[in-house]
């Protein structure tokens, strides 16, 4: 199977229609074939999910202009796109409602809530290379899946790993009215067993580390201490005024490594419910992420993992997008980059932030600190040091 069998065969479960419509179709009448309860639903192990779509990049020189970078490698945004199309597709293939007809559409619709711990293990192979993207359900709540999903080159025609990551997907009933129940996970064996009970650790650990978030409670003492530090370091001493802030050599002001853009998402951007695509917000926030790390370094910069990427509010097309991105905390080779995407809706001028991004990149040498000026930028900069500790804690693999 290729992502474009992947692509034909969720517009076939969808029912979705090719080409431009002014109204979605209504999907009202499929809350009939939804279960009422979990218990309604069959038993699911983990090997029932899973799938493999193969991107022949070898043998379709056709594909190989949307995968590539200027410098002949993949292109890593484009790959996140079909890893999120993939999980989704990985996610209906974990359910299986006895309700469903054949000769109709799922009345499911499954949304990415969430995606974390995307590690890249090796650097980007060329883009003449077969990429594989594989992928399961290793943990399912009442109505929300953990894809765990990796990716893969061919080498020397061998699979080499180069990144894993885990999708937190929901699942929608077919209007988007609310939460749809999915099938229990039963482990077949005792490497199922484990893979289910590491995939709920770490769901574990997540909501742990949550609880102590800095908009949930204050900076630690030690924490505290080195906003200080940098307060103390950007004040003149000899002139120590309220408003007089100097700029400690070496450094530079956070504020001055931002990037922003504006965007008006079409309807190529859409996914299978009318809504702009999960996984295209995503490139575009990594490709932003990856200039604003490259023009603070003046050094070309590698993505080495995606610590916490959130989906709070749906975004419909006719939407005007604001995505920034900034370097908010920098360690000997390493910078890490946060960025968010603002909603500004024209019939209530309001402006409501829909995503937020924490990507960690290396260069070769090392970069220049960041310094904050505001309490705001300090909590910032701590965020960024917790994520790039978060990083240097993983195991190797």
């Amino acid at each position: 199977m290729t992502m474009k069998d992947v692509h034909q065969t969720l517009n076939k479960w969808m029912g979705s229609r090719i080409g431009w419509f002014s109204r979605p179709r209504d999907r009202t009448h499929l809350l009939q074939y939804l279960p009422k309860s979990q218990d309604d639903l069959p038993l699911r192990s983990l090997k029932d999910s899973y799938a493999e779509a193969i991107i022949p990049l070898s043998s379709e020189p056709k594909l190989q202009n949307r995968y590539v970078t200027a410098t002949g490698k993949l292109r890593m945004g484009r790959i996140i796109e079909d890893m999120d199309l993939f999980s989704v597709y990985v996610g209906l293939r974990h359910i299986k409602n006895p309700l469903q007809k054949k000769d109709i559409p799922t009345p499911y619709v499954i949304v990415t809530a969430a995606v974390d711990d995307i590690e890249y293990i090796y650097e980007k192979p060329d883009v003449t290379s077969d990429v594989k993207i594989s992928g399961k359900v290793v943990s399912a709540g009442n109505s929300s899946m953990n894809v765990a999903v990796e990716l893969a080159y061919m080498q020397n025609k061998q699979w080499v790993k180069m990144a894993k990551a885990n999708f937190m997907m929901a699942a929608r009933n077919s209007n988007l009215s609310g939460p749809a129940y999915v099938n229990k996970l039963k482990p077949d064996g005792p490497e199922e067993e484990k893979e289910m009970k590491d995939a709920l650790e770490t769901k574990r650990k997540k909501i742990e580390h949550d609880k102590y978030s800095l908009l949930v409670v204050p900076p630690s003492d030690e924490e505290q201490k080195l906003i200080h530090e940098n307060f103390v370091k950007s004040v003149d001493m000899q002139d120590p005024t309220i408003n007089k802030r100097i700029l400690p050599s070496g450094h530079v002001w956070m504020e001055d490594t931002r990037l922003n853009t504006s965007i008006f998402p079409h309807p190529e951007n859409r996914n299978h419910h009318n809504t702009v695509f999960g996984g295209y917000l995503m490139r575009l926030a990594m490709e932003l992420a990856w200039m604003t790390a490259y023009i603070h370094s003046s050094q070309r910069p590698s993505l080495r993992y995606v610590s916490n990427i959130s989906f709070r509010k749906p975004v419909k097309l006719n939407s005007f997008l604001k995505i920034m991105s900034q370097v908010i905390y920098t360690y000997d080779k390493y910078m890490q980059i946060a960025v968010f995407i603002e909603l500004y809706e024209m019939a209530t001028k309001q402006v409501l932030t829909t995503n937020s991004f924490h990507f960690t990149y290396e260069v070769p040498e090392p970069v220049a600190p960041v310094m904050p000026k505001t309490y705001h930028e300090a909590i910032l900069w701590l965020e960024g040091r917790r994520h790039l500790a978060r990083f240097q804690r993983r195991p190797i693999c």
